[in-house]
């Protein structure tokens, strides 16, 4: 609890307070520094480091109110102890295990794909410039994936794993040489069509 009232502390108005990527950074850094000088065996490595920083900037990202008022979103303390189970006034705060919740008249953030929906969409040029093809996820025959055979769901799975994979050097060597076979005798298209 002493942590989040320290981090409560750094808007105290809660008529004026935003938690926004600025103070949870400056909040981060003064955990950090804390952390440097109260624990003699303090460990940062490369994974604490990424995981510390992504799980503080997602609490703006996330939890901000994203109303009419406030469009890129505004995080005041009433939403910000609704969201970690913590009620009460900022003298007398109580923390109830299991009551974290959405807070009433709560908006989520903007889709910012239903501006650029191609930004998200799943396909490839067919073989020449200016031929991409999408993949209709509304429909069970996925071009060259038929999801009401069996086959076809498995070389769609086949595929989108070469694609997840293919960054692993000894796995992307040995990926084709087993997978490939499985791939051409259930007919499915192979990942370098989608890959040129």
């Amino acid at each position: 609890m002493s942590q989040f009232k320290e981090l409560l502390g750094r808007q105290p108005d809660p008529a004026t307070a935003n938690y926004d990527v600025n103070v949870i950074v400056e909040h981060r850094a003064a955990r950090y520094q804390q952390s440097v000088s109260k624990n003699p065996w303090f460990y940062y490595g490369p994974f604490t480091s990424f995981v510390g920083a992504a799980a503080h900037v997602l609490i703006p990202a996330m939890f901000s109110n994203h109303s009419e008022e406030f469009p890129a979103g505004k995080l005041d303390q009433e939403t910000l102890k609704s969201f970690f189970a913590i009620t009460g006034d900022n003298d007398n705060l109580v923390y109830t295990p299991g009551h974290e919740r959405i807070p009433a008249d709560w908006y989520k953030r903007p889709d910012k794909s239903e501006r650029y929906p191609e930004t998200i969409a799943i396909g490839c040029n067919m073989g020449e410039v200016n031929t991409f093809t999408l993949i209709n996820t509304t429909d069970t025959k996925l071009d060259s994936y038929d999801f009401a055979s069996p086959t076809g769901a498995v070389c769609y799975a086949y595929a989108l794993a070469g694609s997840l994979i293919s960054n692993v050097p000894l796995v992307s060597l040995l990926f084709p040489l087993i997978g490939m076979p499985i791939q051409n005798a259930l007919g499915g298209p192979t990942t370098t069509e989608c890959s040129r």
